[in-house]
């Protein structure tokens, strides 16, 4: 009787290798920005073309006051 051996797929195991690789990068990018980032306070300057449109204005750790468009939708 001959013996079945299981035969392995290497395209899958290469894709799956590539997968994880991706995904280990995309996990090592968000630890970075949760160990680089802050908490700020911002404040709606005004709003542009009704209140679905904020204005927001919030100062830096540096000083710097950065002003932007949001969008609460």
């Amino acid at each position: 009787m001959k013996r079945s051996t299981a035969r392995i797929d290497w395209l899958t195991v290469f894709l799956g290798v590539c997968l994880i690789a991706i995904f280990g990068q995309f996990t090592w990018m968000d630890i970075d920005f949760y160990l680089e980032s802050t908490v700020t306070v911002g404040e709606v300057v005004k709003l542009n073309h009704g209140a679905y449109h904020p204005e927001v204005s919030f100062t830096t750790d540096k000083g710097v006051t950065v002003t932007f468009p949001g969008s609460s939708t």
